[in-house]
């Protein structure tokens, strides 16, 4: 299974899918001093995994290779008009040469340290609220919930300090949600006055959101919508180069032709507001799952009146 997950992630995601992976396990295996055990070691039959991981990821990238001379190029330097090849374009240029920053076109750019650790408050929203009780989280690997904790904190742990060396994007810390997500629900299934206070903040901060959105929906309530959206955007190139760049084309009027989504989302955010105060634990967890989906559902029909603007057409 090992050898198939990450032979099958290396042709879906290249090499990040080895890296994040192999990274946490070895941090994990360090912090429990099973990295110099030659017991663990043979218990990952690491020989089988291997084959399995050559037989499904190598022949795709062997024929690449010979089907794109030259062959062995590994000339670290990337610019205008060079072609050296598949090796170096995919190993070099698009892996090493990226995540040093060094990689020709230079189309994407950094954030700040802080906001690429600070944003998963945002990104996890609204379980991003019980982080304080994850830290209550007992990660002693004696039995099996603490180490499958313990895994997971390596996991996130891992993935932000490999990413905070490189020219990092927004959406970077995406592989780390799994054990984010293990960790978020281990804490909320046993329960506390940090899951409780959570939940508060889930709903003070629902409502805050709320209260955003109909103040939006007064202001462009008599502002008209012709055409499509991309006549009510500005435009900063500038910024272009991290993903969210586009944020900063959002103007008020622009709201006017995003005013379904928003009364989608103003509806999530009620609901989230009113459930998640609810004193039973069913309700209350029930009301920020329902959201999400009307939200996330928001955030697709926003995308429909985007696509005159974003889409490849």
């Amino acid at each position: 299974m090992l050898g198939a997950g990450l032979g099958l992630g290396v042709l879906l995601k290249g090499m990040i899918a080895l890296a994040v992976p192999l990274g946490a396990g070895l941090l994990y295996m360090l912090v429990t001093r099973q990295l110099f055990s030659r017991r663990a070691w043979k218990r990952l039959h690491l020989l089988w995994a291997l084959g399995v991981f050559l037989l499904i990821a190598a022949p795709w990238h062997i024929l690449a290779v010979l089907r794109n001379p030259p062959y062995f190029d590994f000339t670290m330097a990337s610019g205008p008009g060079q072609y050296r090849g598949f090796l170096w374009r995919y190993f070099i240029n698009e892996h090493l040469l990226r995540y040093l920053g060094a990689r020709f076109p230079r189309d994407y750019n950094t954030v700040p340290l802080a906001q690429f650790c600070l944003s998963q408050l945002l990104w996890m929203f609204p379980w991003s609220a019980f982080f304080p009780a994850v830290a209550w989280l007992s990660y002693k690997p004696a039995d099996r919930p603490g180490r499958i904790r313990l895994l997971a904190l390596c996991w996130v742990v891992f993935v932000l300090v490999f990413f905070s060396f490189s020219t990092s994007q927004e959406y970077y810390t995406m592989p780390c949600y799994p054990a984010f997500a293990l960790l978020i629900g281990s804490a909320v299934a046993e329960g506390g006055s940090w899951v409780r206070r959570g939940a508060r903040a889930v709903s003070i901060t629902a409502a805050a959101a709320f209260v955003a959105v109909i103040t939006i929906l007064f202001a462009v309530r008599d502002a008209a919508a012709p055409g499509d959206i991309s006549t009510a955007l500005t435009q900063n190139p500038d910024s272009y180069t991290l993903s969210l760049g586009h944020m900063q084309d959002l103007t008020l009027s622009s709201f006017a032709y995003l005013r379904e989504p928003l009364i989608l989302a103003g509806a999530a955010f009620l609901l989230g507001a009113i459930g998640s105060w609810q004193r039973r634990e069913r309700y209350r967890f029930g009301a920020m799952v329902l959201m999400m989906v009307l939200f996330f559902h928001a955030a697709r029909l926003a995308l429909v009146a985007f696509d005159p603007y974003f889409s490849s057409r």
